[in-house]
């Protein structure tokens, strides 16, 4: 979705969101499993969808908080799901010491390939 999210500026006049409308680039939105979340997902997804921007797929980090926060992050991957019908393709136990191997760890690429394909 572009760093810091899609209405991060790129320049006086654009944001992330027109990059993705302009080229018709899908979308991966990765939130944070932290108080926010739903409104950040669902507010994102509503944005890319209002410009004809295909949404490929979520995933949410959890950090390391545990069980609890898994859970949590879970439960509200499967709402997001349900309310917008786009994929959750990971639930990532973010570690910022190691970012690449929680990643690649974390999220169903071969589901993101397939959907962007």
């Amino acid at each position: 979705e572009g760093m810091g999210g899609v209405m991060i500026p790129l320049n006086r006049e654009e944001s992330w969101i027109d990059l993705h409308a302009e080229f018709s680039w899908p979308a991966f939105v990765a939130g944070r499993g932290s108080l926010g979340t739903l409104n950040h997902m669902f507010l994102t997804i509503e944005a890319m969808r209002a410009r004809a921007i295909p949404v490929a797929g979520f995933a949410i980090l959890t950090g390391a908080a545990g069980r609890a926060a898994d859970e949590t992050a879970r439960e509200n991957a499967a709402m997001i799901e349900d309310r917008t019908g786009v994929e959750c393709l990971g639930v990532v136990a973010y570690d910022p010491l190691r970012p690449v191997a929680a990643w690649a760890a974390g999220v169903a690429w071969h589901r993101l390939e397939a959907l962007i394909a």
